[in-house]
């Protein structure tokens, strides 16, 4: 567990009225409102732009898809929560649709397991094979054969948007993990008028979670250096169950102040959700993905009360299928961005995708009439 202090002796109100969030003991009211005041106006205009609903992302161009008729796509996740069981079921949907047969394999967080699926996807001749949340490296020797045989391979949220694609991937389709940590950051500045001493649960196995921690880190390092507080708390992929709420409540126990909990993946949520609310319930759960538990408990203000919710996960099925066809069709990828929205109790609506995600609805008519399906 490493807690990241910013703070440094300040002479004087005036250093500190320029500088802070809040202000140190001693200090005037009307300095602490103007360095409160300061340091929420410098991020209340991202978080407003990061609560409106997203524009519906779509490919430019086409991809026909009958020349695929029948061929296996492969959809490999590091493990099936709930987040990728719901990817899983638009995956499925946007395969059939397009007329192949999908296949889907859960990684259970283990490299064995998920080299096992890599390799019966490439002696079963799948035409194109995606894999979610998985390092490339996790998988080197099986990318290359796949690559050799001329199946294509796609991931879908590995690393930042920004970055480069992998080598031996032929495209991925992911967020700005980094961008949305700090987002969630910036809300937990305004929510608190900039008093956030808040507890990252994340893995280094995980690139994207880490990012996101990079991300929250650094963006309370830059708007709230002197009285804000980050502890970052690694757990355990393979055993998230039991080590998730080990690790929480230890760090809540040494972090007795802590006001914001923010877990890297929606899914994690409720293995914490109780022990928090009953032992800790000053401290409010925050959390990204937007699966459907998450925005329910942010809907009935009870548990959690920010998620990070990215378009239907239903239509990243879609969009990774879309690009899958892309790769074994010889097209181009489709550089499509996963986009991101902050829903919190006054954005929520009533908690389906029409009020979460309002430009999304029908996008399924949109993809096949890409595919000319």
């Amino acid at each position: 567990m490493k807690r990241v202090p910013w703070s440094l002796a300040l002479v004087g109100a005036a250093a500190l009225a320029l500088s802070s969030c809040s202000s140190a003991t001693g200090a005037s009211e009307s300095t602490e409102t103007a360095a409160s005041n300061s340091c929420t106006e410098a991020v209340a205009a991202d978080v407003e732009t990061a609560r409106a609903p997203s524009e519906l992302a779509l490919p430019a161009d086409p991809a026909p898809a009958a020349s695929l008729a029948g061929q296996s796509v492969w959809f490999i996740a590091l493990t099936m929560n709930q987040f990728n069981g719901a990817v899983a079921e638009g995956f499925t949907a946007g395969a059939e649709a397009a007329g192949m047969t999908p296949v889907l394999w859960d990684g259970q967080g283990t490299t064995n397991r998920i080299n096992e699926g890599f390799a019966q996807a490439i002696a079963s001749g799948a035409a194109a094979i995606a894999i979610s949340g998985i390092d490339v490296t996790t998988v080197g020797p099986n990318l290359d054969l796949a690559n050799e045989l001329g199946s294509p391979v796609l991931a879908t949220f590995d690393g930042d948007a920004s970055q480069p694609v992998a080598d031996g991937l032929f495209s991925n389709i992911t967020s700005d993990f980094t961008a949305d940590g700090a987002s969630i950051a910036k809300w937990s500045l305004v929510n608190s008028g900039c008093d956030v001493n808040m507890v990252m649960v994340s893995s280094p196995t995980v690139a994207v979670w880490e990012r996101q921690a990079d991300g929250a880190k650094s963006a309370l390092e830059e708007f709230c250096p002197d009285d804000c507080t980050f502890t970052d708390v690694d757990v355990d992929l393979a055993n998230l169950a039991t080590d998730t709420p080990q690790k929480v409540q230890t760090a809540l126990q040494r972090e007795p102040d802590t006001n914001y909990l923010y877990l890297a993946w929606d899914s994690g949520v409720p293995f914490i959700q109780s022990m928090v609310e009953t032992s800790f319930p000053d401290t409010k759960i925050m959390g990204r993905d937007g699966v459907d538990a998450s925005i329910e408990s942010v809907m009935n203000g009870r548990g959690q009360v920010l998620s990070l919710a990215m378009p239907p996960e239903q239509w990243i099925g879609w969009a990774t299928v879309d690009n899958l066809i892309r790769g074994a069709t010889g097209l181009e990828p489709s550089g499509l961005v996963i986009p991101s929205r902050l829903i919190d109790a006054d954005n929520v609506g009533d908690g389906t995708d029409a009020a979460i995600s309002p430009n999304y609805e029908g996008f399924e008519t949109k993809f096949e009439e890409l595919w000319g399906v």
